[in-house]
């Protein structure tokens, strides 16, 4: 039992529910952080734990920076251009013949 001036401590058994719980929220579109874990374990859980009670377990620490460079991973193939990740050889514009070449005509305003 814990008094009132100690962390609570997090047993095994709880911190693979903790970590199993990032695991669920790294593919949610809510972004990731150690309040929105604190809120969530205390929804699930009934358990009230501290962000530093949180971030001394190392296995904790070790599954919330996986799961935030997840997120940060997934964000950035959502706003990477789809011709990055084309190949070299398909980036290049095919070069058009003189009978395919747009006819641009230019006009005078005077």
């Amino acid at each position: 039992m814990n008094g009132p001036g100690r962390k609570p401590s997090i047993n095994d058994q709880l911190q693979k529910k903790i970590i199993r719980l990032i695991h669920s929220l790294e593919v949610t579109e809510t972004k990731i952080s150690w309040d929105l874990l604190k809120d969530e374990i205390k929804k699930s859980y009934k358990l009230n734990i501290t962000r530093q009670t949180l971030a001394s377990n190392s296995k904790i620490v070790e599954a919330f920076r996986n799961a935030k460079e997840y997120q940060l991973s997934l964000k950035r193939q959502k706003l990477d251009l789809p011709f990055k990740t084309l190949p070299r050889d398909v980036k290049q514009r095919p070069k058009l013949s003189t009978n395919q070449r747009p006819i641009v005509s230019t006009f005078s305003l005077c």
